[in-house]
């Protein structure tokens, strides 16, 4: 019998507290979806090598506006949904600024892949690769830390670039994180991201 690869989403979860991963599992535990978060990760997965960055983010945002409601249905609360546009709104001018000079570090790319190995026991979406030399990139919608990137995102990443290498066949020696409320994306190297290799 095979067993069931864990998620890298779940890895997070365990760092903070062994029990959030069960708790997660539930079937019955219905969590709250964040609009803000919802928003704040569409405008990473939309953006493109085409146009003004500020622009694409108040067009992608506009156009989250009229989707979320559509594809959450009742799950989004539409006075939320209001306040959180207003609220990330405010952020682009900012976020486009600092994201300006290291857009081209995550375009262009593919979105949203669903990776596996039963080989390694893992499994997860990955938010973005970029494609000119592959490079794994996840969106992470908090705050970036002062410098370099949060541990448990570090361990996420590093878990995408072991099941990236594994279905592309190629070594990868650095991944990235993209925090767009903070406008940056830090460089994970191959010290920061790359597991021991002796397993």
């Amino acid at each position: 019998m095979v067993a069931t690869p864990v998620r890298i989403s779940d890895i997070g979860l365990y760092l903070r507290c062994p029990r959030l991963v069960y708790f997660d599992a539930l079937s019955d535990l219905h969590r709250k979806v964040s609009t803000e978060h919802l928003l704040l990760r569409g405008l990473m997965l939309g953006l493109s090598e085409d146009g003004p960055l500020k622009n694409q983010l108040f067009d992608c945002l506009e156009k989250l506006k009229q989707e979320l409601p559509v594809i959450f249905g009742d799950e989004i609360d539409l006075q939320e949904l209001g306040q959180s546009v207003r609220e990330v709104e405010a952020l682009i001018p900012g976020m486009a600024q600092g994201l300006a000079s290291v857009a081209s570090l995550i375009l262009p790319s593919e979105v949203e892949l669903d990776l596996r190995s039963e080989r390694i026991g893992l499994s997860g979406r990955l938010d973005r690769l970029v494609t000119k030399e592959p490079t794994p990139s996840i969106i992470r919608t908090g705050s970036a830390p002062k410098e370099g990137i949060w541990r448990k995102d570090r361990l996420r990443l590093a878990g995408y670039v072991m099941l990236a290498e594994e279905k592309y066949d190629i070594r990868i020696n650095q991944g990235l994180v993209e925090y767009p409320r903070s406008g940056v994306i830090p460089l994970g190297s191959d010290s920061q991201c790359r597991p021991n290799r002796g397993f």
